[in-house]
């Protein structure tokens, strides 16, 4: 099993909220797993407006900057809160053989780096999923 890592784990940063696209590509043979962040991002204030949409440059409003794990956990869950999640991103993979259009494992996700590249490395080896592998 062979594992490219195109965007390397950042220091302090394991949340899916740090990374967009491909991650890592993971091998085992012709059979192939791209690791890759997808989704949208939505911060919003206690008056509803986004305050934060995934990209830096349009970050508005935040009091504090994002920039570790730690720093997510002050955004909440609720319409009450200073900043709520209205949207979050993940991790995700696509699995086929090498040179095929690849397939997206539907409804399996996870939310940080090591996990998701852990979960690329079961999808290739674990027994839960060789239904993915027909040939």
């Amino acid at each position: 099993m062979e594992t490219i890592i195109f965007q390397r784990k950042l220091k302090g940063r394991q949340d899916s909220f740090f990374y967009d696209g491909d991650i890592a590509e993971i091998t085992d043979g012709e059979r192939i797993v791209i690791v890759t962040a997808a989704g949208d991002i939505r911060i919003h204030n206690k008056n509803h407006e986004i305050v934060h949409d995934g990209y830096k440059e349009r970050n508005v409003g935040l009091s504090f900057a994002l920039e570790s794990d730690k720093d997510l956990q002050k955004i909440g869950n609720s319409y009450n809160d200073e900043y709520y999640w209205e949207n979050n991103n993940w991790f995700e993979c696509f699995y086929g053989y090498k040179g095929e259009a690849l397939n997206d494992i539907i409804g399996d996700v996870v939310y940080s780096y090591n996990e998701a590249i852990q979960f690329g490395k079961k999808i290739l080896k674990s027994k839960d999923y060789k239904h993915l592998w027909k040939k």
